[in-house]
C-alpha cells in the first residue's frame, strides 16, 4: 500500500506546529511551544501518556517522527517524481532534500 503523502501534509498543517519534544522530567508528555497569545514563551502539553505503563520511549517517537515529518514528505515526493521522470533536474531535486534531511 502506497503512502498517502497529501493525506499526511494536511495532517501536519493541521497539527500545533514543530519543533515537538519529549519531557525530560515527566517522560510520558509530549510538549510543544504554546501559540496563543495569552501564553507565548511557554510550552504546553499536548500528550499525556498513562503512566502506569512506560511509554518514554513513545513519547520521544512521536516528538521526533512530528519533527521529522515535513523532511520526510520532501523527500518521498522528490523519489516519486524522479521514479516518474527521472530527468537530471529530478535527481537533483531527490539529492537536495536528502542533503536537507
Amino acid at each position: 500500500m502506497a503512502l498517502d503523502l497529501d493525506h499526511l501534509s494536511s495532517l501536519l498543517d493541521a497539527a500545533t506546529p514543530a519543533p515537538w519534544r519529549e519531557g525530560s522530567v515527566e517522560r510520558y508528555h509530549v510538549f510543544a511551544q504554546c501559540r496563543d497569545p495569552a501564553c507565548l514563551g511557554t510550552e504546553r502539553v499536548l500528550l499525556r501518556m498513562n503512566t502506569h505503563f512506560p511509554h518514554a520511549d513513545d513519547a520521544a517517537l512521536i516528538a521526533a517522527s512530528r519533527n521529522a515529518l515535513p523532511a520526510l514528505l520532501r523527500i518521498a515526493r522528490a523519489a516519486r517524481a524522479l521514479r516518474r521522470t527521472m530527468t537530471c533536474a529530478s535527481l537533483a531535486d531527490l539529492f537536495a532534500a536528502v542533503d536537507e534531511a
